[in-house]
């Protein structure tokens, strides 16, 4: 587990956290008008996104400079570099809420080229494409059931890719993968993943499979499938799901387990966007 914000106060306390490997996230919510001060100066990347609040005061400062003072909430967003101390207060108008990314550059997980040491420390920042992958971290933090490490692993990655475009202002520069999967690599990994589908399975484990950095992986598989790994796996579950619901001595949790989600509630959710209907919906249709 990385480390997190440390607030001195007990009032404010994170509602709810996620750990992948590399990357975490969490929601914080605060509910009264009551102030509170934090600091963080841990050995990941830091990232706080404001999805909604508004304070009455708020400073922070990054290793003791570039105080910033600033009021509104939503939409904006603090990027603190690894080692970096970051510390500040704030005095609440409103209920806040936030959500918080770490990202871990020594888990293995981020491409060798995503250097995320040249990311620069920014305060109160706003970007709408880097907000949009702050409320994906959100919508999986809440989520009624966890969804998975490749979902958060390729999400890190994706953040750390977004970042790095937004600062430099353009594309990120980075080797690129000659071609998808060879025979031998797209074999290997869909070979484990049909053997494994009842497991969880991570990106960094399918990555190691194709002798490939996580993120190269994920550029390879996609330009050999059309798909991300996740939407991939999601896809082959469904499948599989549907040859297992024609048997009606199993339930939909059996079901569900039995191809890898965590439960009825996940199955179902996921059953419906990828079929247009619930898993009982469809039995039904085939009695």
């Amino acid at each position: 587990m990385l480390p997190a914000l440390h607030i001195r106060q007990d009032h404010v306390v994170p509602s709810l956290r996620t750990d992948w490997t590399g990357v975490s996230a969490e929601l914080l919510n605060t509910t009264d008008g009551r102030a509170y001060d934090f600091r963080f100066d841990g050995p990941a990347l830091y990232l706080c996104f404001g999805l909604s609040g508004r304070r009455k005061d708020s400073v922070v400062s990054v290793d003791g400079e570039k105080a910033t003072r600033f009021i509104e909430i939503a939409n904006h967003f603090h990027i603190i570099p690894a080692g970096a101390r970051f510390e500040g207060f704030s005095v609440p108008a409103t209920a806040q809420r936030f959500v918080q990314v770490y990202l871990d550059p020594r888990s293995g997980v981020l491409h060798p080229d995503l250097d995320l040491t040249e990311i620069a420390p920014r305060l109160a920042a706003t970007d709408a494409n880097l907000m949009a992958t702050a409320r994906k971290f959100e919508a999986a933090v809440t989520a009624p059931r966890p969804l998975g490490r490749l979902y958060g692993e390729t999400q890190g990655c994706a953040l750390a890719i977004e970042l790095l475009q937004w600062q430099r202002g353009q594309q990120v520069r980075q080797r690129a993968t000659r071609g998808g999967l060879s025979p031998h690599q797209y074999n290997r990994v869909t070979g484990f993943i049909r053997t494994h589908l009842h497991e969880e399975i991570g990106l960094v484990q399918l990555a190691r499979l194709a002798d490939l950095t996580p993120w190269h992986f994920c550029r390879a598989f996609k330009q050999s499938t059309g798909m991300t790994p996740h939407r991939w796996v999601t896809a082959l579950r469904i499948e599989r799901a549907k040859e297992l619901l024609a048997d009606q001595r199993f339930s939909i949790t059996d079901v569900a387990l039995a191809v890898g989600f965590a439960g009825s509630t996940q199955f179902a959710r996921s059953f419906r966007i990828g079929t247009g209907l619930s898993p009982t919906a469809w039995r039904q249709q085939r009695l």
